[in-house]
């Protein structure tokens, strides 16, 4: 099995659009996840890179492709493939 990495820097910027486009806060996410809001400011400057789980959740909540959230050269936007592997 490929072990996937997140690249903290791409996916701090990533995170960082999305919150900006999404009229999202760190304070939102923060609650919606049960994080504190200073864990997801620290993913959101690309100082801390989140857990598989967590990108996987983050993904599902923007509607983003989680390969793309970290940073990884895919589509943006989630297809149907890319949903059963976030399942998986």
């Amino acid at each position: 099995m490929e072990k996937r990495t997140v690249d903290k820097a791409l996916f701090g910027q990533r995170f960082s659009e999305l919150l900006r486009t999404s009229g999202e806060t760190t304070y939102s996410i923060a609650a919606a996840l049960s994080m504190s809001p200073g864990t997801i400011s620290r993913y959101a400057n690309g100082l801390m890179a989140p857990k598989i789980p967590t990108v996987q959740s983050l993904a599902v909540r923007f509607g983003v492709d989680p390969q793309w959230l970290m940073g990884y050269d895919t589509h943006r936007r989630m297809t149907m493939a890319s949903r059963s592997i976030s399942r998986s």
